[in-house]
């Protein structure tokens, strides 16, 4: 049965909202929480499914925004004034219900008077909310969060008759049971064909295949998903939170992790075009499985963690891959610096063999499966579902990816272009650096990894104009370059 019920305003808050839902999913699991995004099966009628979904549920989270209370409607009233404002539906229904009701206050935004809300909500302005930052203070507000709705959680349902009633904003504890299996060791080289989720359709798929995604001209932009949601390697997805998770994990690798914000891609269908030795150029349809990949592309801070570590860059466990990475690796002891300074620029000057030695470690660190997206997955996660020739659309704006338009003359911050970010919400898929992927270039193969053979790099740098997300590009495996980097994604088996 779900647990926490969370009301919030798609146009003001969504970003935030999937931050701090895939928080509560690595506490109480992420059947525990209802997001209507996520949570309504499409054709369900919305009202009816709000009503049901919060008879099942044991509290509600409401997410005030800055814009929250006064936001209004294409007809100019204000939202909360309408009678089919599902926010106000929620709340209605969950104080009829005398459900708990949490304010969470996001945006520095304050919580309201009651002479500003609806009398069918007004208790709402009775209610002591809850203060979660987006910034540096998140994983701390998160914690008293969670603290204050595993109080709540173990409260009888009661009618919410006295505004005054107040709810514990910082209960006493602050250790939670973890519930957790022992990380099992990364998965065996034979496995990454398994790991890339890629099947060959052939031809005919290519207008055939169906998604389960909706239009994305319709949709928001898909929330931003925090590194907490792990997958453990013991058969099933486990959700743990991964800063008290692995207890071997050092301070340095907890502070890595918590720095991913990840994207989750639905399953779906790329066309692509291939060259081979055998049969030349052409085009395939294939089927790519859903996976989770980083919003952004390593930073240098973020690699420079793996270059410090004791068991990091210099342990030769992570190069085992392949032969020929053992043999680069022992004539190159020590990492490139890196091209341009900033803890928040891409990663360059990064081989592929580097890159895969990277996804290595942090796998060995968390227990997830991590690995350079497969070619394929990486064209899902720039083009989403309408074949797309950029990852905002049809028509290059040099004000959203950085390119030779963009006259920067170098790198800039991963998460710089906003505007510029994919359906699926990826960043500088269209340019900054273009991006290592696992597979071969001329055979396309993902699954052979013990090869000196061209590699594939996608994505546009500032160093080229403007690249359409289907282009393909490759380079030698050993070869650094300061308009190269690498994200990383994360295989989940089933």
């Amino acid at each position: 049965m779900r647990k926490i019920f969370i009301s919030y305003r798609r146009r003001e808050t969504i970003d935030i909202t999937g931050r701090i839902s895939d928080w509560l999913g690595t506490r109480f699991g992420m059947e525990a929480v209802f997001r209507d995004v996520t949570s309504i099966p499409f054709g369900e009628p919305f009202r009816d499914y709000i009503k049901n979904a919060l008879k099942e549920c044991s509290m509600l989270l409401v997410i005030m925004g800055s814009e929250w209370l006064n936001l209004r409607g294409e007809a100019g009233l204000r939202r909360l004034d309408e009678d089919d404002d599902p926010v106000r539906l929620e709340i209605e229904v969950a104080i009829s219900h005398g459900l708990p009701i949490l304010p969470v206050l996001v945006q520095e935004a304050r919580m309201p008077r009651t002479n500003q809300l609806p009398s069918s909500i007004s208790m709402l302005a009775g209610i002591n909310g809850i203060q979660v930052a987006s910034g540096r203070d998140f994983p701390k507000h998160m914690q008293d969060l969670i603290e204050a709705i595993e109080c709540l959680l173990k409260r009888p349902r009661k009618a919410y008759h006295d505004a005054n009633e107040r709810t514990p904003a910082k209960p006493a504890s602050k250790t939670f049971p973890v519930r957790m299996s022992e990380p099992q060791p990364t998965t065996a080289v034979s496995e990454s064909l398994i790991d890339s989720g890629i099947m060959l359709m052939g031809q005919h798929a290519k207008t055939a295949a169906a998604t389960n995604v909706q239009d994305p001209d319709t949709r928001p932009v898909m929330g931003h998903s925090l590194v907490k949601k792990t997958p453990i390697l013991n058969g099933d997805t486990v959700l743990v939170n991964m800063s008290r998770s692995v207890s071997k994990i050092s301070p340095d690798a907890r502070n890595l992790l918590d720095s991913f914000e990840w994207c989750d891609i639905p399953a779906g269908t790329i066309t692509m075009q291939t060259v081979s030795r055998q049969l030349g150029w052409q085009t395939k349809a294939y089927q790519v499985a859903a996976f989770r990949v980083s919003s952004t592309v390593i930073t240098d801070a973020q690699y420079a963690v793996f270059t410090a570590a004791h068991n990091g860059y210099r342990d030769m466990r992570w190069w085992q891959f392949s032969p020929y990475a053992v043999e680069w690796r022992h004539k190159n002891p020590v990492a490139m610096q890196p091209a341009f300074k900033g803890d928040n620029l891409p990663r360059v000057n990064v081989t592929w063999y580097e890159a895969m030695a990277f996804c290595y470690w942090l796998s060995a660190q968390t227990g997830m499966t991590i690995r350079l997206p497969t070619e394929q997955q990486w064209q899902r996660a720039a083009q989403a579902n309408d074949q797309r020739e950029y990852p905002w659309g049809n028509v290059f704006d040099p004000s959203r990816a950085n390119t030779q338009e963009s006259k920067s003359k170098q790198t800039m911050p991963v998460d710089y272009f906003r505007q510029g970010r994919s359906y699926f919400g990826l960043y500088d898929m269209a340019g900054n650096v273009q991006q290592w992927c696992i597979t071969e270039y001329m055979s396309g193969n993902s699954s052979v990894l013990n090869t000196d053979e061209n590699r594939v790099v996608r994505g546009g740098s500032w160093r080229q104009r403007a690249q359409r997300v289907t282009q393909r590009a490759k380079l030698m495996p050993d070869v650094r370059n300061d308009g190269v980097g690498f994200r990383i994604a994360i295989i989940t088996h089933r």
